[in-house]
């Protein structure tokens, strides 16, 4: 058994790039400038617990971990009031996402099989008004059965 705790902190400089842009196909999306647009900053934490055994060809893997990321200055898609004119605008707020991770992995012989579940609860905070942050998901399962011959 083992535990690990890490932590970080991030930046990105702003990008026209974004799903929110590419589902409109940049169409009337004005550039990003150095004077309206900040960096995009983040810090987050990170702590897991694992449990690995093996019997002759079995193998027994199971991970557990939580996580807190808060980004500031986030770069969000500005709805027009008037014209259908879009841009990029650094949010008021802050995003908060903090979470679990289990996932699970069994091994017999050459093959492995991998099972994972995350829960994501993701928050927007604009100005002092909170709300789900849309793009991410709450659930996910994540499944993989591989085949690996080793040495060959």
């Amino acid at each position: 058994m083992s535990s690990r705790l890490g932590g970080g902190l991030g930046y990105k400089t702003p990008t026209i790039f974004t799903e929110e842009t590419e589902r409109r196909q940049f169409r009337a999306v004005l550039p990003i400038g150095a004077d309206n647009n900040k960096l995009e900053k983040s810090y987050g934490a990170n702590f897991d617990i694992n449990y690995a055994t093996h019997f002759r060809e079995r193998s027994f893997t199971l991970n557990h971990l939580f996580f807190y990321t808060r980004i500031n200055n986030q770069l969000l898609l500005q709805t027009p009031r008037v014209v259908d004119i879009f841009r990029l605008i650094n949010s008021d707020g802050f995003a908060d996402t903090k979470g679990t991770e289990t996932y699970l992995k069994l091994g017999y012989g050459d093959f492995k099989l991998f099972v994972g579940y995350t829960f994501t609860g993701a928050q927007l905070d604009e100005g002092g008004s909170k709300r789900v942050n849309p793009l991410t998901a709450k659930h996910r399962l994540n499944n993989v059965l591989m085949y690996e011959v080793e040495d060959k």
